[in-house]
């Protein structure tokens, strides 16, 4: 993988004479991807591991067809890496809109309806029928049992010997309650996009609707209540609730008790695990002290 911006933007203007003229900036903020931005225009990907080229492969493959079954725009690939290519890419163009970030500044309405443009999309996607795109050896093990007690096991390796006896205690109810409640992996398998929140939704600031969903490098076969998770945890529990009235896809007997005591209170412990692994002294901070919170 080339690492420098300037290499990149080389590159796209050497395979792509039309562009010569465009402005090419990097936008600094995609994790999975270095990311381009050409005549405020279009977005080219670059994956940054050889994980990262599987799910953009997996993109490549799906979003075509899960286009189709969408009511919101998503990524539509028209450009994209041959074999004779000394890198993996896709481009294609921006969606018109901008990350909804906050929902403090909406009217009831149009509150009301964002939610059920968010409902409308996540029913959508939970009943799309995922088993004819993903071969069962392509299907990860997330969302099982076995996942989450390894995961379990992981934070009281490297967690515990951090935090004090009452947060322990509080970890353990957490995970172990989830763990050994056979309900929990019940649910009815679906696509999920697997990373929903503010940066990946787009709205209209005109018409407060939803204009698309982006990013889906995280898109799997799983659990459809996960896709909540980012819902809740940016916009608020009641936010949440009136998307939820709105959703029409695949619903289990722990179905909401996931999203509200597991999945919300859970995710943090991907962001400190990642905080320790990088050294990131200040964000594992942050993380220990909202431990607190449990």
């Amino acid at each position: 993988m080339i690492d420098s911006a300037d290499a990149l933007i080389h590159f796209i203007r050497t395979k792509y004479p039309r562009f010569s003229d465009e402005q090419i900036v990097e936008n600094n903020q995609g994790w999975s991807n270095r990311v381009l931005v050409i005549g405020n225009k279009l977005i080219f990907r670059f994956p940054r591991t050889d994980e990262d080229k599987t799910s953009m492969k997996m993109e490549q493959r799906i979003l075509p067809e899960l286009k189709k079954a969408l009511p919101v725009d998503i990524p539509d690939f028209i450009y994209s890496s041959s074999e004779p290519d000394e890198m993996m890419y896709v481009g294609y163009p921006m969606i018109p809109g901008i990350p909804l970030k906050s929902i403090k500044n909406l009217s009831v309405t149009q509150r009301r309806q964002i939610a059920e443009d968010l409902g409308h999309f996540l029913t959508a996607l939970h009943n799309f029928p995922a088993d004819s795109y993903f071969p069962p050896d392509e299907v990860k093990p997330d969302f099982k049992k076995e996942y989450w007690g390894n995961f379990y096991e992981e934070i009281q390796e490297k967690v515990f010997p951090l935090i004090s006896s009452i947060e322990k205690a509080k970890v353990e109810h957490l995970f172990e309650g989830f763990i050994m409640n056979p309900d929990n992996f019940l649910f009815k398998s679906s696509l999920i996009h697997g990373d929903l929140n503010s940066k990946h939704i787009l709205h209209n600031p005109v018409s407060m609707r939803i204009s698309g969903v982006i990013d889906f490098g995280a898109m799997e076969v799983g659990d459809p209540a996960y896709d909540f998770t980012g819902i809740y945890k940016t916009y608020g529990k009641s936010f949440f609730h009136e998307v939820f009235q709105s959703y029409g896809g695949p619903i289990d007997k722990t179905f909401y008790d996931r999203i509200c005591n597991f999945y919300v209170k859970s995710s943090m412990f991907y962001s400190l695990l990642y905080a320790l692994k990088t050294k990131n002294n200040k964000s594992l901070l942050v993380y220990l002290e909202r431990l607190q919170d449990l």
